[in-house]
């Protein structure tokens, strides 16, 4: 019998979600042309944040990501802004934050990059998901809502990274709340502030 894998790889197919997860060695790693993408937790120090403090016990409460150490521009959805939003640098002073790292295959980065130039491009047709908000707070499936373009930051961040393949979580991307999604060990820690 022919070996299809050798110990440095892992596959699991999960038939429930029809996802493919992988895990490279540090050798493969090594061997692939990886690129950085930051994920950035905040705690904005807003009313919302410090009411969505009370509801996940997490300081931690927002999530956006980026393609530079120096915040240029972090993605994320969030309410004030009703949908899709380009953070920047200014809109980050005095929040408190943990920033992580997650190098990925320069495929995977490329697809995560052009669709975030999608959301951007098509900004006007996003919303805030606030069913999938209290479905993620509940912790229950209490309102059903699928509409790709409304996400809240958490399962914004989860599914560009689900649709490249990459699975931050295991719970479900409209079910994850911001702090669910550093206790991965795919994540490098950066720094604090």
């Amino acid at each position: 019998m022919e070996k299809l894998f050798d110990n440095k790889e892992h596959i699991n197919i999960s038939l429930e979600n029809i996802v493919l997860e992988y895990t490279l060695s540090n050798e493969a790693i090594k061997n692939e042309n990886l690129k950085p993408v930051y994920i950035v937790f905040t705690n904005t120090k807003t009313r919302f944040s410090k009411i969505s403090k009370l509801f996940t016990g997490s300081t931690l409460n927002h999530v956006s990501m980026g393609f530079s150490e120096l915040f240029d521009e972090l993605y994320t959805f969030d309410a004030a802004n009703g949908g899709f939003h380009i953070e920047k640098y200014d809109e980050m002073k005095g929040a408190l934050y943990s920033q992580y790292l997650i190098n990925i295959p320069e495929d995977a980065y490329a697809l995560i990059k052009d669709k975030i130039k999608d959301y951007d491009t098509n900004r006007k047709n996003t919303s805030y998901n606030w069913a999938g908000l209290l479905n993620a707070v509940t912790g229950k499936h209490i309102i059903k809502d699928s509409d790709p373009e409304r996400m809240f930051c958490s399962q914004f961040v989860a599914s560009l990274f689900e649709d490249v393949g990459i699975k931050l979580t295991k719970l479900p991307i409209n079910m994850v709340k911001p702090h669910e999604l550093i206790n991965r060990k795919l994540l490098t820690f950066v720094k604090r502030g």
